[in-house]
């Protein structure tokens, strides 16, 4: 299976790699090679290693949303990094933070013997605790004037305003390269070459001295005016800026079916920034399927670099695009009304997908279509998690199938797709707003048209295709917390965990800890009401970030040292309950908004006797009605779907009866 693109596929060819000098190293004892300029994840996916390991009896496919943390050996005190973010470097030997599944040794033989090795083998059900960021390092944190997160053409214009008006710029980009999606969306008639206002934007950022560039840097977290970030080379670092800008784009959604995080399966921006950057295509037969014109676009650029694509299914009906028609110049065979139901591994690296009409059920003598890559286009959503954590407030759209930030918020603003924008020269213009807004200066109207349906069909919401008994999960996303839809019939009531709405059947997420992005698939499958959502977030949707800072700081200390309870949990748990520590038998980390229950017995979330609240530098803290809690006591939480047996420490805030 060709995996590297060759250097003359123009689009794809690999920008930040060189393959003049080549590399090998070691990811778990297992030898890899790659070039100068490779992450540890591209060089693994270049490699045939497209799997991560297994999770609930199933393979699960590794990716840059999905790189699981690692860290070289000899790097001392170095905070584990996602291997989309660790550089490869020649003679380094790397281990993951996730444990290695039992029976490894034919996988150690085939790398031996120079043969590809399908997955890494990890096991994704024993996950274990990971370091915590200290008060220390908090309380040194740097002060530039401005942060801009994200460096797309959004944040790129943020940055050079912010720079023009006088301040220090600090500007973040989790990628290797600058340039975010926008060379993915193409162009619009009128509108300039995005080549040329990408370069115009890069090389201004570059040459001007106030304006200092971290790329392969992650925004783990923001609390209390800190944002905390992990890179290549870099210890957890924090931020204190004068102002921040939130210039995150937009994420591709993860279309709801069985099998849909296998192995050799992609978003179609991930898909594009492994084959732009690194020169990826792992897939001698590609199949792209989606609601989305970037599937179209996908297909276009592929075939610009004469990489093979197998076929497309659009789940829409008559959809119109510019980048159809010219798909049609290239003979590539098209399907409308078509989407894919499940996928399932076959012999060696091949998928099998049940193919079939989007709105009915697939028949069962469907012979699947078979393919070695898949890349789906599920439509485009906000990425809202550090402006959720900042105290944002967001409102769900249900035309677009998205979360929308709604409001404003004193010292960060939004900017470019995560704004809402779509056009480029809006993205752009919504840049230099942002900074405009912030400092209290007036800014110019902002113009974002959008084209009629004849020309450009809207992206449209995609069915959820709930995973039968015994078949491999369907992800609500491609993140972190591995939560799966239910394969029960969906129920209309919201998801409240933390709340005393009444409800009188079980729900399977009422225990779990959503990243933002499962509440807003739940949100589109019809499993939290639309009137819920801010809620749900505020209470449930503290993204699982596996190397957090200072997660009790948004809780202010009183006159007597003790925390104050978050006002949405005020009541919850008796009128005076108590803060303790709480501490895992299996010794994992305890995400914050895990619902805790004084026995098995127990799963209805009106029934917690409480919740994790989050972690200070000496282990996890519960929020504990008081005639419930027993030093020493056992009681059980639900992690990610598993009875997880926790032990009650002593009362930190002694607060009378609850």
């Amino acid at each position: 299976m060709r995996t590297r693109a060759p250097d003359t596929a123009g689009p794809f060819s690999g920008r930040l790699i060189d393959r003049r000098r080549p590399i090998r190293f070691h990811v778990n004892g297992l030898g890899f090679s790659g070039f100068v300029g490779d992450t540890v994840l591209s060089a693994l996916i270049a490699a045939g290693t497209t799997g991560a390991g297994r999770h609930l009896g199933h393979a699960l496919g590794l990716g840059p949303v999905f790189g699981p943390d690692l860290i070289a050996d000899g790097a001392g005190e170095i905070a584990p990094l996602p291997m989309d973010l660790a550089p490869a470097e020649d003679g380094a030997r790397y281990r993951t933070i996730d444990p290695v599944r039992p029976g490894r040794g034919l996988a150690r033989l085939r790398n031996r013997l120079g043969r590809s090795v399908p997955s890494l083998g990890l096991d994704f059900d024993h996950r274990p605790i990971l370091p915590i960021a200290g008060d220390a390092e908090v309380a040194g944190a740097e002060t530039p004037e401005l942060l801009v997160v994200g460096g797309g053409i959004a944040g790129l214009a943020a940055a050079i305003e912010g720079a023009e008006a006088g301040l220090f710029v600090v500007l973040v980009e989790r990628r290797q390269g600058l340039g975010g999606d926008a060379p993915l969306f193409g162009n619009r008639e009128g509108e300039a070459p995005i080549a040329e206002a990408l370069g115009d934007l890069q090389a201004r950022v570059t040459d001007d001295p106030r304006i200092s560039v971290l790329t392969g840097c992650e925004v783990t977290q923001f609390a209390t005016g800190v944002f905390s970030l992990r890179g290549a080379q870099r210890r957890v670092q924090h931020l204190r800026p004068s102002y921040a800008i939130l210039a995150t784009g937009a994420a591709d959604r993860l279309p709801v079916f069985s099998g849909n995080r296998l192995p050799g399966i992609f978003g179609v921006a991930e898909a594009f920034h492994l084959a732009r950057d690194f020169g990826l295509w792992p897939g001698g037969d590609t199949i792209i399927a989606g609601a989305s014109n970037a599937a179209y676009r996908m297909a276009l650029l592929a075939a610009e670099a004469e990489m093979p694509v197998k076929r497309l299914f659009d789940a829409r009906l008559g959809p119109h695009s510019r980048f159809r028609e010219f798909c049609k110049a290239y003979g590539l065979q098209m399907a409308e009304g078509t989407a894919v139901h499940a996928a399932r591994r076959l012999a060696g690296t091949r998928l099998g997908l049940t193919v079939a009409p989007t709105w009915t059920e697939p028949v069962e003598a469907n012979v699947p279509v078979v393919c070695e890559q898949l890349i789906t286009a599920g439509g485009w959503a906000p990425r809202l998690r550090l402006w959720v954590q900042a105290g944002g407030r967001v409102q769900w759209q249900q035309e677009a199938g998205a979360l929308a930030a709604s409001g404003r918020l004193n010292k960060v603003a939004l900017a470019g797709s995560a704004a809402g924008f779509v056009t480029h020269s809006a993205v752009i213009a919504s840049g230099r707003a942002a900074v405009a807004r912030l400092l209290k200066r007036p800014a110019h109207a902002i113009r974002d048209p959008r084209l009629a349906e004849d020309f450009e069909s809207a992206d449209a919401q995609l069915p959820a295709f709930r995973s039968q008994q015994g078949a491999p999960p369907a992800y609500l996303s491609r993140g972190q917390s591995l939560v799966d839809a239910a394969a029960a019939t969906v129920q209309k009531r919201p998801v409240l965990a933390l709340t005393r709405a009444s409800t009188k059947t079980d729900n399977r997420y009422d225990s779990a800890v959503l990243e933002v992005a499962d509440i807003e698939a739940l949100l589109a499958i019809g499993e939290i009401a639309p009137g819920h959502a801010q809620t749900v977030i505020k209470e449930r949707g503290l993204p699982p970030v596996r190397v957090v800072a200072h997660a009790l700081a948004a809780m202010p200390e009183n006159a007597h040292g003790s925390r104050d309870i978050p006002a949405y949990l005020a009541g919850r748990f008796g009128k005076k309950p108590v803060v303790c520590p709480v501490e895992a038998e299996d010794r994992r980390r305890l995400a914050p908004g895990l619902l805790i229950f004084a026995s098995t017995d127990e799963s209805d979330a009106k029934s917690a006797i409480g919740v994790v609240l989050g972690h200070t530098g000496d282990g996890a803290r519960a929020l504990v009605r008081r005639k419930a809690h027993i030093v020493g006591g056992q009681a059980i939480l639900r992690d990610g779907g598993r009875v997880v047996s926790v032990i009650l420490g002593e009362t930190v805030t002694p607060n009378g009866d609850g």
